[in-house]
């Protein structure tokens, strides 16, 4: 079976995800620093030995900072945190969750778009049995878009493991060859 994630993955995923909180920290604490040595230098300068500073512009600059450094983190760390938050709950899901094992025949790759839980995917469309009658019926299968799309032929067969609906594991089912007896 080829696995899509591996136990490496997940480890790197969380380290990633602890490089940020990291990063966030040192970046609110040097905020912080910095915040409270401009409102210090500028409210009471005759503790610093300065005579007359123009607290307008400290307070200006103060704000300028704070609200740049507020920009900062709605754009990067929500953005970039929010997506590593959401694949290492994906990954959580997959050790913690519920597996489904299943056989199908391989129809094709879907174009669309999707998101599952905050994470990009693309659709992968199988043929699965449901029922005792044989009937046939068409199941959409989620792939990360950063997985790359795995070779398949459409009409091979397959069997895999989903969670959630997206695709953990797969193996190609070997088609059976028809072998003519001879009569002699």
């Amino acid at each position: 079976m080829t696995q899509l994630y591996t136990a490496q993955e997940t480890a790197a995923a969380r380290a990633k995800k602890k490089r940020l909180w990291i990063m966030f920290g040192v970046a609110t604490g040097l905020c912080v620093a910095v915040n409270t040595v401009l409102f210090l230098l500028f409210r009471f300068p005759k503790m610093f030995g300065l005579k007359n500073l123009a607290s307008g512009w400290g307070m200006f600059l103060n704000i300028f900072l704070l609200t740049a450094y507020l920009w900062f983190l709605l754009f990067f760390f929500s953005i970039k945190f929010k997506l590593t938050k959401n694949f290492c709950r994906m990954l959580k899901g997959f050790d913690t969750g519920l597996r489904e094992e299943r056989n199908g025949i391989f129809v094709g790759y879907d174009d669309t778009k999707s998101v599952k839980d905050g994470v990009d995917c693309y659709n992968m469309k199988t043929s699965e049995q449901y029922d005792k009658r044989g009937v046939l019926s068409e199941r959409m299968i989620l792939i990360e878009k950063t997985r790359p799309k795995p070779e398949f032929n459409e009409g091979d067969r397959l069997h895999y493991f989903t969670h959630a609906n997206i695709l953990v594991e797969y193996e190609v089912i070997p088609k059976l060859r028809t072998v003519k007896i001879q009569d002699t």
